[in-house]
């Protein structure tokens, strides 16, 4: 249906916010309507570390008798270290909860560490 982002860079960092908003079927022809709210900030520590936040929303809204509604929250922290110009270090924590009418209220908690690379792709 509709999907907006808005970025605002500061001197020291990024904050970003987006929503989404679709419309699902799957192939029994349940409908479903699905929205989502985010909002993260990326603080530059240096030239080679940053600390980022972010917190998401969704909802899943199904049309119909059996309707299953769901939501999920998460909430993460993050840090990243540049080895070199295309690779990096990244760590963090999130927490994860999840909630649906037919089924039982679930939430995790993760600790993250990995490498990650980065490259652009001109077809």
């Amino acid at each position: 249906l509709f999907g907006a982002n808005y970025s605002y860079e500061l001197p020291t960092g990024l904050l970003s916010f987006g929503v989404t908003q679709s419309v699902t079927a799957d192939s029994d022809n349940q409908e479903q309507i699905n929205t989502a709210l985010r909002a993260s900030y990326d603080h530059r520590i240096n030239n080679t570390s940053s600390l980022g936040a972010s917190i998401g929303f969704w909802d899943r809204n199904e049309l119909g008798a059996a309707a299953d509604d769901g939501q999920r929250y998460d909430i993460s922290l993050t840090y990243r270290h540049e080895l070199t110009r295309d690779w990096g270090l990244i760590g963090g924590v999130s927490h994860i909860f999840s909630s649906s009418d037919l089924s039982a209220d679930r939430s995790s908690n993760t600790v993250f560490v990995g490498i990650q690379r980065s490259f652009s792709w001109n077809p």
